[in-house]
């Protein structure tokens, strides 16, 4: 990281912005910032942290009292490059703040941004407080501690990291150092790795107990079984299969024949509503032939309405027309009586209308005139007003500028009395400073004495709170023994119950796969026993409907017969009257097939004909009972081959149930020794209420557990609580031996301070007893504040003197200036009475002229007397014409309507007539008699639509019906079913499926469990290698535990080591830096712990604590620590700092120690690592070829300024 520039505006002593150019700052290296006390250096390095962190570490809560009195706001914007992959990078942070409303004294942040700048321009990076802290953070590595701590070193911080302690180094080393990862972060990722692996090992191990019953011997007895179970579902199969076919053809016929019977309901249903379909076809033709007549009807209706509506009219206009007629006589005779007067009197209005408005003109000129009149006469009282206050301001402003030529006068002898002799001021201005010096030797004196007694007080509390800490850490040990052995104890309870319970668990996981397979069991044993007794019931009835069917099989056989000799018989007397039949098939003209001949005089006689009609209808009665015979012998036939079948199926399944039965029964009382002995002689109820006391028992202890898990977690927090504040009360102790020793130290050399202040208080204070007596004064501060009285009042009454000043020139303008305007006022005067005199003796020759025309009256209103006589002859002619107009209208309207009317009726009349005629012959030739006979057979829309849906419903369910019927019989082609034979192909195809069913569940039964098995078994094998895995790997965590040496993460040897060596490094390149700057006398090593130790070698070698150097050894041995540690710290791994900023320190060193810290930073410092100094140590300036110099604030307001000084 290196500084290039830094703006500072409004902090602290720094008002206006000021700005500080690093790099030329920078150029040779080693760079000084001086100025004197209170000037603002430190300020500086307080701006730099506030950009990059965002407070001021001297500033309470970093904060407050940081803005200027003066200014509201404050702003720092600080540059700064990085070395990043081998590319400089260059960033800018910036921050303003304001003074919180309502408080001066605290800040609050209002803008915060972070900048990388690029060649294209600024790149923003965050803009919140918090987030530019974090960043700046990330990018530089360092926080503001171990910022302020190793590169920027403020006042009286120089030597914390050399007296810090151990903890507290290595912790600020594994930061800046990059430690972390292979500290505590590496500790901690290997325990949660051990406490991970470990609960998988616990879970694993109990996994692997719940598999214990899959071993290759099961597996190989649940292949056999399901091999079994195999042949049984395909026996099983294949009978179904025999008899599935049967049962389809059966059902299809079935469902035929029922479907036929709901068809032929249906049709008598549909044939019970022909007739209400034949009324409501009648009422739709009816009502058809009343819509075409409707028409006509409303028209008539509607002509009726219309004849009556014009015969209203008629009578209205009627009596209308004598009334209309006589007014319009009336209006004409008064029209002509208008013009007559109006010709005379017109004429001699508009004359009198010309003369008044010539002299309504004059009237105007008149108006104009004592406008122009009142305008003069206000502007000649304005000017005189004016001329009068001009007057009167003359002599105010005459009055005014004497008094101030009085005060002038009397300010400049009082300045002449104020005026003092700048020797005697010189000698007060020093007495003031010894007076000063005094008092701050004064308050130096009391502040030590007070430091002194809190020194011994806080060095006594140490020692109590030392005793006290000590008393703290031995119970704590003892807490700690006594905790750590109930914690023992309760991790062996905790183990033995946990093997306790999962020991009980899995017995009870045994026993609860044991009883389900002996409620499969039982349940497949209940099954196979109702299979049984439904096949002996099937078997017997197969047994009966065999004999019925051999007894109805002999019947159809012996009817066959009988029928068969029947049939015999009847055909040979059939063919013995052959010649009967022939003759019965003579016609007369039509060729006989055994002689030709076309007559037959003498045929068979008729009688003998009708035998043999007799004869033939009986041959073909016993043919058709021959062939029913014989189907019934086939049907018959057919039905005692299935029931033998069926039979013989029937004692098959049965026998095969009983020895299933037989075989379950054998495993079930396998399954039963399974059990533990109070359990085996229980039934199914029993044992499932055993099953829950153990479960209930079971749960108990698995709380129990869970109980005893949340008391060890709790004994393991209250261990962890208790190790943490052991650990934080030995480092109490230590810190607190630390402070006695540090105590002491500073009481000691607080009395020598004490010492040496009181003797320079009593020589200040007889050197201001000899200068009072001098200068014959009681007080040097008073008189000091007489004379910075007398400055000041010498300095408001030159102040006054000079506003005086210019106050009489600008009266003496002033008065000049009123002057000249009353002088151009007064002519302004004369000339406006003259004008005033012109315009009067014309206004008085108009007003007689207009005088003689009017005759005294009011001219405006005999103006509008006659135009409104004008206007109203013109309004009543317009009146009378159009009145007039109106009623000759009015009159021919009605006449012309009269007519019209007179027409319409006529026409009316004799269209009525006709449309009466053809409808009462439309009524006669429909059936209808008269218009209501008409109207009642209409029907409304949606009546019509109703009925006719109906109909259409009706006809489509008839044609459904026929097509239903035909699709049936075509689909059954012959084929017949009844009930009882539907029933009897029906059960025997169910009893078929339940076979196939029962075997299918057996096999699915024997095929689940023998996946199980298979899957509990490759589950086995899995969780057996998984375990040896994770041993192995457990084996391996333990081993790096042991390595990084330590518990939880309490103790790293590692990072110890790590830290140590780092450590080795810096303290080494710290001795080589003191050494050159000591001239060798003083090296820095690290003690048996690690903390920091100096080898005096002055004095033979001996070693010295840290604590026990003064504060100019202390002074080189931080500086030497601090440049060291900031030349090995890295910016993540790749940026070297290349800078380093100290602020005094110096004033504790001797001129030669002095020159040899110099030569050595000369030495060290080059152009890539700049080296900042602050310091007002004289000696400095001189020996530094860059120099920013810091000059304090004015008196006037202006704030702290800087400024660049090249030697």
């Amino acid at each position: 990281m290196r500084p290039i520039s830094l703006e500072i505006e409004g902090l602290q002593s720094f008002k206006e912005k000021q700005s500080i150019d690093f790099e030329t700052l920078g150029e040779t290296g080693l760079f000084g910032i001086f100025g004197p006390t209170g000037s603002g250096k430190s300020t500086i390095l307080d701006a730099i942290t506030f950009a990059l962190f965002g407070d001021v570490r001297r500033a309470k809560n970093g904060t407050q009292g940081i803005i200027n009195i003066n200014s509201k706001t404050m702003r720092v914007s600080f540059t700064f490059e990085l070395l990043k992959d081998g590319a400089r990078r260059r960033y800018r942070v910036e921050r303003v703040s304001q003074k919180k409303k309502g408080s001066d004294n605290i800040a609050v942040i209002k803008i915060a941004r972070l900048m990388e700048l690029t060649g294209l321009g600024e790149v923003p990076i965050c803009d919140k407080a918090t987030d530019v802290t974090n960043k700046v953070t990330e990018l530089i590595g360092l926080n503001k501690q171990d910022f302020t701590r190793a590169v920027v070193l403020p006042q009286n911080s120089f030597h914390e990291f050399l007296l810090m302690n151990n903890a507290d180094r290595r912790r600020m080393l594994e930061r800046i150092f990059y430690l972390e990862e292979y500290g505590k972060l590496l500790t901690d990722k290997l325990n949660r790795k051990i406490d991970r692996l470990r609960s998988c090992l616990d879970t694993l191990s109990g996994e692997l107990r719940g598999y214990q019953d899959a071993s290759d011997e099961a597996l190989k007895e649940a292949g056999k079984a399901m091999e079994a179970a195999a042949a049984e579902k395909e026996k099983a199969l294949r009978l179904y299969k025999e008899l599935e076919l049967e049962y389809n053809q059966a059902k299809e016929v079935w469902e035929l024949v029922k479907e036929m019977a709901d068809i032929e309901e249906r049709e008598k249903h549909h044939a019970s509503s022909a007739q209400d379909i034949a009324d409501a076809r009648a009422k739709l033709d009816r009502a058809d032939k009343a819509d075409r007549l409707i028409e006509p009807i409303r028209k008539h209706k509607d002509q009726t309405e219309r004849l009556k509506k014009i015969n209203v009219q008629l009578a209205e206009v009627q009596g209308k027309l004598p009334s209309v007629g006589a007014d319009l006589l009336r209006y004409q005779k008064s029209y002509e009586s208008f013009k007559k007067e109006r010709a005379v009197k017109h004429p001699e209005l508009v004359a009198r209308k010309a003369r008044l408005e010539d002299a309504l003109s004059l009237k105007d000129e008149i108006d104009s005139l004592k406008k122009k009149l009142e305008s003069l006469t206000e502007t000649l009282t304005r000017l005189k007003n004016a001329t009068e206050q001009k007057n009167l301001l003359i002599g105010q402003e005459t009055e005014d500028y004497e008094r101030l030529v009085a005060e002038a006068d009397r300010l400049k002898k009082e300045w002449d009395t104020l005026v003092i002799d700048p020797e005697y001021r010189k000698h007060i201005q020093e007495g003031v400073r010894l007076e000063d010096e005094g008092v701050r030797l004064e308050k130096d004196l009391k502040g030590l004495e007070n430091e002194h007694e809190h020194l011994i007080k806080m060095v006594s509390e140490s020692e109590v709170r030392l005793e006290q800490t000590r008393k703290a850490i031995d119970t704590a040990i003892k807490e700690a023994e006594a905790l750590t052995g109930e914690k023992d104890h309760h991790e062996r309870m905790l183990q033995e119950n946990k093997n306790n319970y999962q020991k009980k668990a899995q017995e009870l996981q045994d026993i609860k796969g044991v009883c389900r397979v002996i409620q499969l069991r039982q349940d497949q044993i209940r099954d196979l026993k109702s299979r049984m007794d439904n096949a002996g019931l099937l078997l017997e009835k197969a047994e009966k409907r065999n004999q019925l069917l051999i007894k109805a099989r002999d019947e159809a056989e012996v009817s066959c017969e009988k029928y068969r000799l029947q049939l015999i018989e009847a055909e040979s007397m059939l063919d013995r009257d052959a010649a009967l039949r022939l003759a019965g098939q003579l016609k007369e003209g039509v060729a006989c097939p055994v002689c030709g001949s076309e007559h037959h005089p003498k045929p068979a006689h008729r009688a003998n004909l009708e035998e043999l009609s007799e004869l033939e209808s009986r041959v073909g009665e016993i043919r058709s009972r021959l062939e029913d015979a014989d189907k019934a012998l086939r049907n018959a036939q057919a039905k005692l081959l299935i029931n033998r079948e069926q039979l013989k199926a029937a004692k098959l399944q049965h026998d095969e149930a009983r020895e299933i039965l037989k075989a379950q029964t054998r495993e079930l009382e396998l399954e039963r020794q399974k059990l533990p002995d109070a359990l085996k002689s229980l039934d199914t109820d029993d044992l499932a209420t055993q099953l829950e006391g153990l479960e209930r028992e079971l749960n108990l202890k698995q709380k129990e557990l869970k109980d005893g898990e949340k008391t060890l977690s709790d004994l393991s927090e209250r261990m962890k609580k208790l190790n943490e504040t052991l650990s934080e009360e030995r480092a109490l102790e230590s810190g607190i031996l630390s402070e006695i020793k540090l105590g002491r130290e500073r009481v000691m050399k607080t009395e020598r301070s004490l010492k040496e202040t009181r003797k320079l208080w009593e020589e200040n204070h007889k050197k201001v007893s000899r200068f009072l007596a001098e200068w014959s004064i009681s007080s040097i501060r008073d008189e000091m504040d007489r004379l910075d009285l007398n400055d000041q009042r010498a300095k408001a009454v030159n102040k006054e003197l000079d506003l005086l000043n210019q106050q009489i020139g600008l009266k003496e303008s002033r008065i000049g200036e009123l002057k000249e305007e009353l002088q151009a006022e007064s002519g302004e005067t004369i000339k406006c009475e003259a004008e005033m005199s012109h315009l009067k003796n014309e206004l008085r020759t108009k007003q007689i002229r207009i005088h003689q025309i009017t005759g005294g009256s009011d001219l405006e209103d005999e103006i509008r007397r006659i135009k409104d006589k004008l206007e109203e002859y013109e309004t009543t002619e317009r009146s009378l014409e159009e009145k007039i107009k109106n009623l000759e209208t009015d009159h021919q309207n009605l006449r012309e309507e009269e007519s019209l009317l007179l027409s319409q009726k006529k026409t009316i009349t004799e269209d009525m007539r006709e449309d009466e005629d053809r409808m009462n012959k439309a009524f006669a030739g429909m059936g209808f008699k008269d218009t209501d006979d008409v109207e009642k057979a209409v029907l409304s829309e949606e009546e019509s639509d109703a009925w006719k849906t109906r109909i259409e419903e009706y006809e489509r369910a008839g044609i459904r019906i026929q097509a239903d019927k035909e699709r049936i019989t075509n689909r059954l082609n012959a084929r017949t079913i009844t009930e009882e034979g539907w029933e009897e192909i029906r059960e025997a195809w169910q009893e078929a499926l339940a076979a196939r069913d029962a075997s299918n569940s057996e096999y699915d039964i024997a095929v689940h469990h023998y996946q199980n098995i298979s899957m509990k078994h490759q589950r086995w094998l899995e969780l057996t290698r998984e375990l040896e895995e994770a041993d192995k790997k457990m084996s391996l965590y333990e081993q790096i535990r042991k390595l990084l040496g330590g518990n939880r993460g309490k103790d790293n040897s590692f990072i110890d080591y790590i830290a140590e060596e780092r450590l080795r490094y810096v303290a080494a390149r710290a001795t080589e830096t003191l050494g050159i700057m000591t001239r060798y006398k003083y090296a820095l090593e690290l003690d048996a712990d690690n903390g920091f130790v100096v080898r005096d070698n002055a004095n033979g070698g001996v070693y010295r604590m840290v604590t026990s150097l003064s504060g100019g050894e202390t002074f080189l041995t931080s500086l030497s620590l601090a440049l060291a540690l900031s030349e090995q710290i890295q910016l993540k791994g790749q940026s070297p700092l290349e800078f380093f900023f100290l602020d005094e320190g110096f004033g504790t060193l001797d001129r030669s120690l002095l020159d040899n810290v110099m030569d050595s930073l000369e030495r060290i410092s080059k152009k890539e690592r700049m080296i900042g100094l602050i310091s007002h140590v004289p000696e400095l300036r001189g020996r530094i070829g860059r120099r920013l110099m810091v000059e304090p604030p004015a008196s006037v307001g202006e704030g702290t300024r800087v400024f660049i000084e090249k030697a």
